[in-house]
């Protein structure tokens, strides 16, 4: 015989619902007083077990896999003494009556818990716990997903249709809890994250080199813009005496942070090499096998590396893979340099070859990420070298911050706003057309 009816119920039918309305009431004042997800979901527990006359009750949430529920708040409404309190639940999707509901996203209501054969009693041993009777419904977001499970056990005359429906309606309101906090969550990692990504970025650009290692017999320009707060492209330069300078150019296979981490070790690497070589073919093989023998298997690293001597008028570089560098005449012709091998990091022992070029007064030399080439514009047409060589081909003989804003603004126009995909760098050098006049001509 039901509570609603016959002499077990307890008050009309109307004073219940009065009741259930007035505690769905309070507990929806619970959505203000924390944002701890435990602290909530124990107290809609509270709720629930109170207005229920409930013995015990357990919420579970379903993992991001969707392969397995675990409990997150477990409450009796009197513990008793010598009774262990489980600490954690951990259910498969689909096994147990838990398990069954979060499946099916539909409402159970067993009186004799042990009749059914859905019913998990390996709980009931570990816990000591006898369930009479229990009742289990889904939480469902404002999505209709379900993410968990609420489950009351144990009221001394057995449950209803009606408290079911009460059940429901309590649920709801902890799927708005649910929500809540792990938004709330989410935007302090996603805070965390930024406040991190930051500090990396500043890292990261205190290791491009400044501007002002330009020498009168020397210029240089760069442009450097990562996908993401931090990215994989690097730049370098450095004064080896009064006429040699090494420059060089990186990608990091890869995108964002793990790009970024390589892109560093394999700067603190080159800089460290530099100290001992000056010859680009000795310093690719020694990054190659760094890159081996301390970087995960399946990552890269592509490089251009050279040397310039600016009395010598010689260009002398090595290439791993990396984008042809462009030698820009002073009179607009365009000469890029295929000679290369393979990219840092795939083979063991790798010889890298070194080849000259001469670098005439006024010329100028254009190294630069794939992150130029590849960008696009609406219709997913590529930028491409040739655009690049035009733009730079404009720039012919000037100021290198001059050919830098050339291709920067082709870019723009190009791309018409569309995200970059990927990060953009370029370094661009230029031997002056007389010794120690820094006048552009």
């Amino acid at each position: 015989m039901s509570r609603t009816e016959g002499s077990n119920y307890s008050a009309p039918l109307a004073n219940l619902r009065v009741e259930r309305l007035t505690a769905l009431v309070k507990a929806s004042r619970l959505l203000n007083t924390s944002l701890d997800l435990g602290v909530i979901l124990e107290n809609f527990l509270g709720a629930a077990l109170e207005s229920l006359a409930s013995e015990r009750g357990t919420v579970y949430l379903i993992n991001d896999a969707r392969t397995e529920l675990a409990s997150f708040a477990l409450a009796a409404a009197k513990p008793e003494a010598g009774k262990p309190r489980l600490t954690s639940i951990n259910l498969p999707l689909g096994k147990g009556i838990a398990g069954h509901v979060a499946a099916t996203g539909k409402a159970v209501l067993l009186n004799d818990a042990y009749a059914d054969p859905r019913f998990n009693r390996e709980i009931d041993k570990r816990s000591g716990i006898i369930t009479r009777n229990l009742l289990t419904v889904p939480i469902l977001n404002e999505r209709a997903e379900i993410i968990g499970v609420m489950q009351v056990l144990n009221h001394p005359t057995g449950y209803t249709e009606e408290d079911s429906i009460f059940l429901i309606e309590l649920s709801s309101q902890a799927a708005v809890a649910i929500d809540r906090s792990r938004l709330h969550d989410a935007l302090v990692e996603a805070s965390r994250v930024e406040k991190e990504l930051d500090i990396a970025r500043q890292i990261q650009e205190r290791l491009l080199p400044p501007i002002s290692l330009s020498r009168p017999n020397f210029e240089i320009a760069s442009f450097s813009h990562p996908c993401y707060s931090v990215g994989g492209d690097f730049f370098d330069l450095q004064q080896i005496d009064e006429n040699r300078f090494m420059v060089a150019c990186g990608d990091a296979s890869g995108k964002g942070i793990p790009a970024a981490l390589i892109n560093s070790l394999v700067k603190a690497s080159y800089r460290h090499l530099l100290q001992r070589h000056q010859r680009p073919d000795a310093i690719m093989k020694n990054l190659n096998a760094f890159i081996r023998e301390n970087v995960v298997e399946g990552r890269f690293c592509t490089m251009v590396v050279a040397r310039v001597d600016t009395d010598a008028h010689c260009l002398t570089y090595s290439n791993a893979g990396h984008n042809y560098p462009l030698v820009i005449r002073r009179n607009g012709a365009v000469e890029m340099l295929r000679e290369g091998g393979f990219p840092l990091g795939l083979k063991f022992s790798m010889n890298y070859e070194e080849y000259q070029q001469p670098l005439s007064p006024g010329d100028s030399l254009l190294l630069y990420s794939d992150g130029v080439t590849e960008a696009v514009n609406p219709e997913d047409e590529q930028f491409g070298e040739q655009r690049m060589i035009e733009s730079i081909r404009s720039a012919a003989g000037s100021d290198p911050q001059h050919g830098v804003d050339s291709i920067c603004a082709a870019l723009k126009r190009f791309t018409q706003g569309e995200p970059q995909a990927d990060d953009i760098t370029m370094l661009l050098c230029r031997v002056p057309d007389k010794k120690g006049n820094r006048e552009w001509r």
